[in-house]
């Protein structure tokens, strides 16, 4: 069987001159921008530091039709957000020993957030790609 065509991945860092880290990707004609924020926090009961990557993805409308529905658009974010979260805080991307400031009272978290710009499937591999790139 012939092999399907692979999209073509382009990955550029330092996007975004006011976040810490930031990278624009994209895979075929999907587009995406990631820009990440650090900040030391305080260990909690409210928030034990057992996820050291929080991340938030938007789809807006203008980046595909297909997120014109707003409740669809959300539920899609959603997951997207819960997913590359689940493979950036499961030790197999980041290590979080190298976010510890001091263990059990302070640490580094990341916040990361991921911006559609361009829906053409693929979504998932596009904002893993930005989000491990910034």
């Amino acid at each position: 069987l012939p092999q399907p065509e692979r999209r073509a991945t382009h990955v550029h860092a330092a996007a975004i001159g006011a976040a810490h880290g930031s990278a624009t990707a994209r895979l075929g004609q999907t587009s995406a921008v990631a820009g990440v924020r650090a900040e030391v926090t305080e260990a909690s009961p409210d928030f034990p530091l057992s996820e050291h990557v929080m991340v938030t993805v938007d789809l807006p409308p203008m980046c595909s039709t297909a997120f014109r529905d707003r409740h669809a658009s959300a539920g899609a974010a959603t997951f997207l957000a819960r997913s590359v979260g689940d493979v950036l805080n499961s030790g197999h991307v980041l290590d979080s020993a190298q976010l510890r400031v001091r263990e059990g009272e302070l640490s580094w978290v990341l916040h990361l957030h991921v911006v559609c710009l361009n829906y053409d499937g693929n979504a998932f591999d596009m904002c893993l790609l930005a989000a491990v790139a910034a």
